[in-house]
């Protein structure tokens, strides 16, 4: 019969493998830059940095197809970090870093968020916190250049977009007593894009940064930092697109104001595709 294992003895073990120096942090208090008189993040608070270890569990995320269109099911890789147990608990949305690796160089400029409070029990030999990779890049730095992001983003707007608002009642037609067409005012036409939540995901791809978070949409107009604000019940068109068709000779309406906020890399608004009659589907 064999003797049963021992915390004791496994606390020696999980020292060796808990071979990198990682850090647990959050962002600070926002400070004043007097050169500008505006409010900027200030230094991270390290909650903790010393030993620990990063490991993938569970493999990446899904993306699963709704409706037929793809969409993210929980899309990211989730990974846990081992500490120990005199460790400080990491809180929800804590980040993580691996400042050293001994082993894998490919931890290094990595960023991860804490997905929960670190694991607590009562029998335990090392401190287990369970996280998802908000790096979107493996440059030597995660800071975004927000000019060149924006750069970047303008240069995928190649379809010219018309953004249409009601005006006015419809006329009643004389003859068949039936309301006429709503009139409308253009308060936008000019350079966009409209993205499918599949396009949201390669856009995020060719960008090189997760620009929407977790706030994809089945579709969502992209303009200009710019161009104007788009309403509820607003219509958008394309009306001319470049490279596959399939845009062209569809409405959409506006589900919300568009996004606004104090950093701005582009416009977005979120769509709900306008259902018009299709004599091919009868």
């Amino acid at each position: 019969m064999s003797s049963p294992i021992s915390l004791a003895a496994l606390a020696p073990i999980m020292s060796r493998i808990m071979v990198d120096t990682v850090e647990i942090f959050r962002p600070g208090p926002e400070v004043l830059d007097p050169d500008t008189g505006v409010y900027v993040p200030g230094p991270d608070i390290v909650i903790y940095q010393g030993l620990g270890a990063v490991f993938a569990a569970g493999g990446p995320g899904l993306v699963i197809s709704v409706a037929g269109q793809p969409a993210p099911d929980d899309p990211r890789d989730k990974y846990k970090l081992l500490t120990p147990l005199d460790a400080p608990l990491a809180s929800r949305e804590d980040s993580v870093r691996v400042i050293a690796a001994t082993q894998d160089q490919g931890l290094l400029n990595r960023v991860w968020r804490v997905l929960d409070l670190s694991d607590a029990n009562t029998l335990a030999v090392v401190r287990t916190t369970w996280m998802d990779e908000s790096t979107q890049t493996t440059g030597a730095s995660a800071v975004v250049d927000i000019s060149q992001a924006r750069t970047d983003l303008e240069a995928l707007m190649t379809d010219t977009v018309r953004i249409s608002r009601t005006a006015g009642q419809p006329a009643l037609d004389p003859v068949t007593g039936l309301p006429g067409e709503t009139p409308t005012s253009v308060v936008y036409e000019g350079q966009g894009a409209v993205l499918s939540s599949h396009g949201q995901i390669v856009v995020a791809q060719i960008v090189g940064f997760d620009w929407l978070s977790e706030g994809a949409a089945w579709y969502r107009l992209v303009t200009p930092v710019g161009a104007p604000v788009a309403m509820p019940g607003d219509l958008v068109e394309v009306i001319t697109s470049e490279g596959a068709d399939g845009r062209t000779g569809r409405t959409w309406l506006a589900e919300d104001a568009t996004e606004a906020s104090t950093v701005e890399i582009c416009r977005t608004t979120r769509l709900t595709e306008r259902i018009t009659f299709a004599s091919s589907a009868i």
